[in-house]
């Protein structure tokens, strides 16, 4: 595809962008078939995510290395209120400190036990909130392209949607395991 003009802006924070691109020239017409691209379309591309609520999630769970010491400081009560505030699942106050509130990097949660249900539960909830703010996005595109140039939000559609920081259950050479992918997705 040749993108004859393009228009970026930036969506929510670090690398989050929208950009959108009108498609001049098509250079792999069997390619672009398939994927139902066509000249004269306009196509959007946009990176976002789950905003403030997984970011928060993420840090209750993990150990961020990149966090400074006033960042830990500051992290730490919230943390601690939000482990210790319900000690009622079965999940004793010893195993939530050793889990969450000492530092290490890497916090091992068997999915099966109390905290691994408690944390796989979390994870579906912030990447259900990241999939709705994807949707919020593409909604409000759809109302700006119908405001200024005409277009009926039936001509859009969705060609692909993943999240790029996930916990999911996969085969991996033919076993079950737990992938994390960090700034990257499935292809």
């Amino acid at each position: 595809i040749d993108i004859a003009s393009s228009i970026f802006c930036h969506v929510g924070d670090g690398n989050h962008f929208l950009e959108m691109q009108y498609v001049d020239k098509i250079i792999d017409k069997a390619l672009c078939d398939r994927l139902g691209i066509t000249p004269g379309q306009i196509t959007i591309m946009y990176h976002s995510g789950s905003g403030y609520f997984g970011s928060m999630l993420g840090r209750y769970y993990a150990h961020r290395t990149k966090n400074t010491l006033r960042g830990h400081l500051e992290l730490f009560p919230k943390k601690l209120l939000f482990h210790l505030a319900n000690l009622s699942n079965g999940t004793s106050l010893l195993e939530r400190i050793k889990s969450y509130l000492l530092w290490k990097q890497f916090v091992l949660l068997p999915a099966d036990s109390v905290e691994g249900q408690r944390a796989i539960l979390s994870f579906k909830a912030s990447t259900n909130y990241a999939y709705a703010n994807r949707l919020s996005i593409f909604n409000e595109i759809g109302l700006s392209l119908q405001k200024t140039i005409g277009l009926s939000p039936k001509e859009l559609s969705i060609f692909w949607d993943h999240s790029h920081n996930s916990i999911f259950r996969e085969n991996y050479e033919e076993a079950p395991v737990w992938m994390h992918r960090h700034n990257t997705c499935r292809v």
